[in-house]
């Protein structure tokens, strides 16, 4: 069953920079997911884990600028 999220515009904006060609924003978020779930798999260790943390973090503030 279909549901309506609300986004921001920046949001949406680098969701749909993510997007492939012929991706529906669905498929967009689900491939984002499914990413983040191989991340959150491959760092098992604590210290991997606040690593990305602080990563995400970091470019939460930035706007997504390089460390």
């Amino acid at each position: 069953m279909p549901k309506t999220i609300w986004l921001k515009d920046e949001v949406y904006q680098r969701l749909d920079d993510e997007r492939r060609k012929g991706e529906t924003f669905s498929q967009v978020v689900a491939r984002l997911v499914r990413l983040a779930g191989y991340l959150k798999t491959a760092l098992d260790t604590p210290e991997e884990r606040n690593y990305l943390r602080n990563l995400a973090r970091h470019s939460i503030k930035t706007g997504g600028e390089e460390l």
